[in-house]
Parts: C-alpha cells; sequence; structure tokens
C-alpha cells in the first residue's frame, strides 16, 4: 500500500478509496492481511529511515487504519497497536518524549485487545525506550517483567529479556543483568534460523551486551561486544552503528583514555548527518560526558563536548525535510 504524506493527505483518501473499491471489485482480502504487511514494511525501514521522513507517512497510516476500524471490532487491534508503538519509538526519536508518553499508553491498551504476543512485544518496546525517556527505571522493570509473563514465542521471550536485561544494567543490578544477559544467549540460540532481521537481527545480542556491559563498566567484555556487533551490523544501520561508537567512547574513558574517549564520541557527533540525530543518540552521549570524573572534567575538549551535546538538531527540525531544520 503506497503511503501518502501529510501534506496530500486528501488525495491519499481519494486513492485509498478507490484502491479499495478496485479491490473489492475483484477480490476480498481479509483487512488485516493487509495492515500486516503494512506493520512489517514499517519494521523493516524503521532502522534506515530517519524518524523525520518517517514520521509523516506513519501518521497517514495511522489515520487510514483508523477510518477502516470498525466500531467494536478488534480485527485491527495488532495492526493499530503496532504502529502506535512504532510512532512512540519515532517520537522519542525526535525528542517528543510527552506525545511518545501518550502514544505508548494508546499502544499498550489497544494491545491488550490483540493477541497476548503483541502485548508482549509492545511493553518490551516501552521498557526498552522508557530510560531514554527519563521514565522511573523501576516501572520500566516492570513493564518489561510483564512483557516477559505476556511472552508466548521465543522471540517474544528474547525481546522481553533484552529488555530487562537494559533496565536491570542501568539499576546497576549487575548480578541480574548479567543473568539475564545469558538467558538471552541461550534464547537467541533456540530462535529459528529463519527469523526475518527486522524481527531479531543477528547481532541484537551483542549489541545488548555492549549496552549491558557498558553501563555496568565492565569494559573488556563491552568491547568484544562492540566489536562483533559492528562487524555484524549493516552498514546502512546508520543510528545503531553510531550508539555502538559512542558505548565505545564511554568504555575508553572509563579506563582512563579520557582524550581518545572524547575525540571518538565528538567524531561520531560531528561527522553523523543532522537527519540521524535523535534523542536516543544523545541519551548515548550524555553517559560518555558522565564517564568523565574528577580533574578531567575541566579538560578544554569536555567543555567542547558538552557544547556539542546542546546543539541536538532534531529540535525544531521540519517533518520529511532529512537534514534540513524549520528553525536555523
Amino acid at each position: 500500500m503506497q503511503r501518502p504524506s501529510m501534506v496530500d493527505r486528501s488525495a491519499g483518501d481519494v486513492l485509498e478509496a478507490v484502491r479499495h473499491g478496485l479491490t473489492g471489485s475483484f477480490a476480498q482480502p481479509r483487512e488485516g492481511d493487509e495492515w500486516d504487511a503494512v506493520v512489517t514494511a514499517y519494521r523493516t525501514e524503521f532502522a534506515t529511515t530517519p524518524p523525520a521522513d518517517l514520521l509523516p507517512a506513519l501518521t497517514a497510516d495511522l489515520q487510514l487504519l483508523h477510518a477502516a476500524t470498525v466500531p467494536g471490532s478488534t480485527e485491527l487491534a495488532g495492526p493499530a497497536a503496532e504502529l502506535a508503538t512504532l510512532m512512540g519509538l519515532t517520537l522519542t526519536g525526535l525528542g517528543r518524549v510527552r506525545a511518545a508518553g501518550r502514544w505508548w499508553r494508546t499502544a499498550r491498551l489497544t494491545a491488550d485487545s490483540a493477541a497476548q504476543a503483541v502485548a508482549s512485544r509492545v511493553r518490551s518496546w516501552e521498557a526498552s525506550s522508557g530510560p531514554a525517556e527519563g521514565r522511573p527505571l523501576a516501572e520500566m522493570l516492570g513493564l518489561a517483567d510483564e512483557a516477559l509473563g505476556l511472552a508466548e514465542r521465543p522471540l517474544e521471550v528474547a525481546r522481553a529479556v533484552a529488555a530487562r536485561a537494559k533496565v536491570l544494567a542501568l539499576l546497576n543490578r549487575s548480578d541480574d543483568a548479567r543473568q539475564a544477559l545469558q538467558d538471552l544467549r541461550e534464547v537467541d540460540e533456540g530462535l529459528p534460523g529463519n527469523t526475518p532481521p527486522h524481527d531479531w537481527a543477528q547481532y541484537e545480542v551483542d549489541r545488548l551486551e555492549s549496552f549491558v556491559c557498558t553501563a555496568l563498566g565492565d569494559t573488556l567484555h563491552a568491547y568484544f561486544a562492540q566489536d562483533r556487533a559492528l562487524s555484524s551490523c549493516p552498514l546502512e544501520f546508520v543510528r545503531e552503528r553510531a550508539e555502538l561508537e559512542l558505548q565505545l567512547a564511554q568504555c575508553l574513558i572509563v579506563d582512563g583514555d579520557v582524550a581518545a574517549g572524547l575525540s571518538t564520541a565528538m567524531r561520531v557527533l560531528v561527522e553523523l548527518e543532522d537527519q540521524w540525530h535523535t534523542h536516543y543518540l544523545y541519551d548515548v552521549a550524555g553517559r560518555v560526558l558522565s564517564a568523565v570524573q574528577g580533574r578531567d572534567a575541566g579538560r578544554p575538549a569536555v567543555r567542547d563536548y558538552r557544547e556539542l551535546l546542546k546543539r541536538r538538531p532534531y529540535y525544531g527540525r521540519s517533518v520529511g525535510s532529512g537534514s534540513s531544520r524549520a528553525m536555523a
């Protein structure tokens, strides 16, 4: 289904009405199947599309889905919850965390009318995103536990355990976080070999291990995990690779090489095109700064890096404009 942009909404509605009429004349597909395909397409595109470019199409599709929903029917509850989840992730990426919070509530409530697997996935994503939004870690751990309790298949278990490990590491519950990592490795080994990359990428466990070990200050294991994740993470996954490099920078600082760590982090932020700068990225970048302690905090490079963190080019960015911005 071709997704219209926000600026051609009326034209898109007309085209959609014509398409439905044509389809109804020759075939009677299940509405849910078509929207499941739309969700799958978004999952595939999410990691390779700047959030400002994704937002207008996602908004238009949510409007179309709402128009297609029959009052009292739960047939489209699953796709609606999945798209609402993607909206929460996209808005957080753009720094609109209050709006994202409203969409997370909508996603959770809608998911509870859908299959149990959807309810699990939505809670896993919310628990994973919540720390960057400044939400209470205890609350996010509760959501991850709920997700695990609702999980029916290994893939949902993997998502829930991954979210749980992330939050436990941020709570500095080292033993529990490491156990969650071990649990995740065991679940990952049991996943079907044909699991689509947009559902569970090959490097997911290594990427999470990098995050967890970096947060716990276990730099040795973090370095190995970063190397493995970067070697298998596709080049087009720009945001994820940038976050891994920032975790490398944090580890370098923790190990006493402050100059190299700051240099690495500044290079990432300066060289990365504006369209790929997100709130999630700056959450990781902020932990790099927090790793600088004592007399090192007075270095000129620290002041320069702190100024760089204030830039946040996603603030004021016009929707769908790529790296251009509405405000100078």
